[in-house]
């Protein structure tokens, strides 16, 4: 199966080696058969600034409100920032599409 807009090596690099715990949970995954990258905006990008680690529960029951992608968003800037990653143009293409929903927010 070829997934629309899957993640790069570079960014699925990103989680496997720096971050071992699911962004919602804080667990490893272990419990629930392992880890996935979420996109947090649904497929519209393969931006770093749209992936999350979570394990596969989580994954499997995240419900895509505002409150919940707007977290995960945070919690990936911060990680990404930590990380010395420097913004690619899809990344500035990705929040030029989700600007609308970042209105009022402070990141």
């Amino acid at each position: 199966m070829i997934l629309k807009n899957p993640f790069s090596t570079n960014t699925r690099c990103l989680y496997l080696y720096n971050n071992y715990e699911c962004w919602i949970c804080g667990t490893n995954g272990s419990h629930c058969g392992g880890m996935e990258i979420h996109h947090i905006w649904g497929r519209i990008s393969a931006s770093a600034l749209n992936s999350s680690p979570l394990c596969k529960m989580c994954h499997s029951h995240i419900g895509h409100t505002r409150y919940e992608r707007i977290d995960l968003l945070k919690k990936t800037i911060a990680f990404l920032l930590s990380q010395g990653y420097k913004l690619q143009e899809e990344d500035n293409q990705f929040l030029e599409i989700i600007k609308d929903d970042l209105r009022g927010i402070k990141l």
